[in-house]
C-alpha cells in the first residue's frame, strides 16, 4: 500500500524543519496528547495554548494536532471512553437515559467527559511518550545521512 503524497509532503517538511530535532519531536509529541483529549473543536486552541508552555516546534504541533480529523476523532473518542470506563469501573446505561430530563442529561454528560478525560489523559501521555523517542530518532537520523550525502567525496 503507498503512502498518501500528502502524508509524505508533511513528514518530509517535519524532517527538514530548521529547529533541534528535540523541539520537533515534543512538539510531535504535544500534538499526540492534544489528539487524546476531549476537547473537540479546541485542539487548535490547546495546541497555540501549548507554544507559550512549552518549548516545541510549532509547525510540528499543528500538523500533528491536524491529524485529529473527522474520521478519526471517533477512534480516539472510543479508544478515551473504553479505557475510562475500565479504569474508573464506569458503565453508562444509555437504555436507561431519558432525553426528557436535562438533569439526567448532565449527569451523563459529566459521567461521559470523565470517563472521557480519564482514559484520553492516560493514554495521551503514554502515546506522546511513546512516539517522542522514535520521532527524535527518525529526525536524527535523517539530519545525520542528509549531511553525510551533502558532505561525501
Amino acid at each position: 500500500m503507498e503512502t498518501p503524497r500528502v502524508v509524505r509532503y508533511y513528514w518530509l517538511k517535519l524532517l527538514r524543519l530548521q529547529d533541534s530535532p528535540e523541539r520537533i519531536a515534543l512538539g510531535i509529541a504535544i500534538g499526540v496528547f492534544i489528539n487524546f483529549t476531549p476537547f473537540l473543536g479546541f485542539h487548535t486552541i490547546m495546541a497555540l495554548l501549548a507554544f507559550f508552555v512549552f518549548p516545541i516546534n510549532r509547525f510540528a504541533t499543528i500538523v500533528t494536532v491536524w491529524v485529529n480529523t473527522p474520521w478519526t476523532v471517533p477512534f480516539f473518542l472510543a479508544l478515551d471512553y473504553q479505557l475510562g470506563s475500565w479504569l474508573l469501573g464506569i458503565k453508562v446505561d444509555w437504555q436507561a437515559f431519558n432525553f426528557d430530563n436535562l438533569s439526567s442529561l448532565m449527569a451523563l454528560g459529566q459521567e461521559v467527559f470523565l470517563t472521557l478525560m480519564t482514559g484520553g489523559m492516560l493514554l495521551g501521555i503514554v502515546c506522546a511518550i511513546a512516539i517522542y523517542y522514535p520521532s527524535l530518532y527518525l529526525i536524527r537520523l535523517y539530519r545525520h545521512r542528509r549531511r553525510e550525502l551533502m558532505f561525501s567525496p
